[in-house]
């Protein structure tokens, strides 16, 4: 067939020209593309980026998930979270890498944003709930309720967990609840139960014993068994709510030495009785002319030591130390 071959040949023609325009592009850039480290392998777009006259050049949303593969100058070269098929070039400025690790434990690299793996589980499990709950709507199921009230929920608590604001004590509590409520809402679902140890942490079965995990899975199957049993009026105690954490506000108005040089001047929280710090440091730049040396800070140092539980308040000993160096 003579216009058959004739359309192969200028198909051919085609994706020859395309290959060539993309040659040209990117041989104005460094010849030499290496693959990106593994910490810089996933951003997320920070501005809209869309070049539709250039193909190989792939499109990006703000706040779009993008995996990176490979870095030329002020380009990388990869593909988004959404269409991962689709392979191309986009600007380094247009990114902010975000911290992220590798998983090799499968039959092919995965890279993850560095997340706690709770915050992990919660979302995998909120995508996996949202396919069954679309089908539990169609089909008018009596769970339907129940397992939006659940979702909603969940997303509130990974909302807080991200946040970073909770207190260690609290964040514990807060783990455990969400737990039992996957455990339990899987269980109304008909999913396969996870088995945890008591702190909520999914037990690895290469790491853990048969007879460790017999227990586990016996203990949890007890749990839900009475989570389900109580009376869904019955009011549960919301203990979070009773979990205080204390603050200490630290203003400093003037750092008053003989010096020779600048210094840096370092705040802390220490124990006295254990000889040790138990905060973080407030660091200062201070010049010798006895100002600081950031224009911005001058008469707004300001710092804020938070998520001072019960244990730090009931040291013998605290001291406000600053050190000079």
């Amino acid at each position: 067939n003579i216009n058959g071959g004739r359309d192969v040949i200028f198909w051919l023609l085609s994706q020859l020209c395309y290959f060539m325009i993309i040659f040209v592009d990117v041989s104005k850039m460094s010849t030499l593309w290496t693959p990106a480290r593994e910490k810089d392998r996933y951003g997320i777009a920070i501005h809209n980026y869309q070049q539709e006259e250039e193909p190989w050049r792939i499109k990006l949303i703000v706040g779009e998930c993008v995996h990176i593969l490979e870095e030329n100058g002020e380009w990388y070269f990869g593909f988004t979270a959404k269409n991962r098929g689709l392979r191309g070039i986009f600007p380094k400025c247009y990114v902010e890498i975000m911290e992220s690790i590798v998983d090799k434990s499968g039959p092919t690299e995965v890279t993850v944003l560095r997340q706690p793996h709770i915050v992990q589980e919660l979302t995998s499990v909120l995508r996996e709930w949202g396919t069954i709950w679309k089908h539990l709507y169609i089909t008018h199921n009596e769970n339907f309720k129940k397992i939006e009230h659940s979702m909603y929920e969940l997303m509130r608590y990974r909302s807080q967990i991200l946040s970073g604001t909770l207190p260690v004590d609290e964040l514990k509590q807060v783990k455990i609840l969400v737990t039992s409520k996957v455990d339990m809402c899987n269980k109304m679902l008909g999913l396969d139960m996870v088995v945890r140890d008591e702190h909520g942490n999914i037990l690895n079965p290469e790491q853990t014993s048969t007879i460790q995990l017999y227990k586990h899975h016996e203990k949890a199957t007890e749990r839900i068994r009475k989570a389900n049993s109580e009376p869904v009026n019955k009011k549960v105690p919301r203990p979070l709510s009773q979990q205080l954490t204390h603050t200490l506000f630290v203003s400093m108005r003037n750092f008053v030495c003989k010096m020779a040089d600048d210094a840096e001047l370092l705040m802390t929280l220490y124990d006295g009785k254990d000889n040790r710090a138990f905060t973080e440091s407030y660091v200062v730049r201070w010049s010798r002319e006895g100002l600081a040396r950031e224009i911005d800070q001058i008469h707004n140092l300001r710092v804020l030591f938070t998520d001072l539980g019960s244990r730090d308040l009931g040291r013998e000993r605290v001291y406000l130390v600053c050190y000079v160096v």
